[in-house]
């Protein structure tokens, strides 16, 4: 079912389908999420742009690639208009945000692995995320316990993007820690 919105409309389904996303995403696979509206690229990029430009998505350029992410503000508008949009519409977005979820974590490759190192008083946590053959981050971490360590190497297979972008988002942020 193709359906026509307004403006507003369309911007609380961009808000809607990233927080349905619950983690960073490409603003590719953000668009094909809402790609059953017949607005166009054109208004969509648009809408795109205006909520990036008012703070209520992260937008952050890596390459040739956009990953984008919801701001507090833009969690807090979707928690009060999201009603604004048909049932249907946004159980067709989350449907097709998960699908773009699984397809961006099928075409990463992640290692997530620790050692004990040689003084025997703690672990190297070493984790890599790549993206078609092109390394796009790469740390080794110290944990003083193997529990922590394994923690660490969990969570990172758990939701590698998710982490990448908010190392991302923390290194780009301007304001002071």
């Amino acid at each position: 079912v193709v359906m026509r919105l307004e403006k507003r409309e369309l911007r609380v389904l961009l808000l809607f389908a990233s927080v349905s996303a619950g983690t960073v995403v490409t603003a590719d696979s953000l668009f094909a999420a809402v790609s059953e509206i017949e607005n166009g690229n054109l208004d969509i990029i648009e809408c795109f742009e205006e909520l990036s430009d008012e703070g209520l998505l992260r937008v952050i350029q890596d390459g040739d690639k956009r990953y984008v992410s919801v701001t507090p503000n833009g969690r807090l508008v979707v928690e009060e208009l999201q009603g604004m949009l048909p049932v249907t519409l946004r159980k067709n977005t989350a449907s097709r945000m998960a699908y773009e979820i699984v397809r961006l974590r099928r075409d990463l490759c992640v290692t997530a692995e620790y050692c004990e190192n040689a003084a025997g008083t703690g672990y190297y946590v070493t984790l890599t995320l790549s993206e078609d053959g092109e390394k796009l981050f790469s740390s080794e971490i110290f944990a003083p316990t193997a529990i922590q360590a394994e923690m660490m190497v969990k969570r990172f297979r758990e939701n590698p993007a998710a982490v990448y972008g908010r190392i991302i988002t923390d290194l780009s942020n301007n304001t002071e820690v």
